[in-house]
């Protein structure tokens, strides 16, 4: 009953980082709306919204941004493909550690092993009719202790 309890306040407060107007744009979307319910201090959201006759074309992304560091978690129902730590001359080497997400359960994080300060986590899949079906994060110049926290504080915002 308490976890209960949790999980409604847990859903019933805003998100951090994002404006009223941020989030009646990701509402107009009509989909299932993952964001994280922890960022690290003074980052904001920059929301993006693609509209579209076919709800499963529409999807959405936020970029977290604060100074040099920034993640994003975007979402999509089709046509996607993996995700990749890249450092513009091919694919980095990567260390994985998993985190636990009341969500999406237990969730690999990518961590580039050589600066620790890029890191990925590959498409993310909610089964069942509910769009979007699929939610990826990426982040640069980030520690991995505050990826960790993001991405385990991925829920649904109503």
């Amino acid at each position: 009953m308490i976890c209960t309890a949790l999980l409604a306040m847990t859903l019933a407060q805003a998100p951090p980082g994002l404006s009223a107007t941020d989030l009646a744009q990701l509402r107009k979307l009509k989909h299932v709306i993952y964001l994280p319910s922890w960022i690290p201090r003074g980052f904001r959201g920059n929301v993006s919204v693609n509209m579209d006759k076919d709800p499963i074309q529409c999807f959405y992304s936020v970029v977290y941004s604060k100074g040099k560091g920034s993640f994003t978690l975007q979402t999509a129902s089709e046509g996607i493909g993996d995700i990749f730590l890249e450092d513009g001359n091919g694919e980095l080497p990567a260390s994985i550690v998993k985190v636990k997400n009341p969500v999406f359960g237990m969730i690999e994080i990518e961590f580039d092993k050589k600066t620790k300060s890029q890191f990925v986590v590959n498409w993310m899949e909610r089964k069942g009719t509910a769009l979007p079906h699929y939610v990826g994060v990426l982040g640069s110049k980030m520690e991995l202790s505050d990826a960790k926290r993001i991405v385990g504080s991925l829920r649904v915002f109503r």
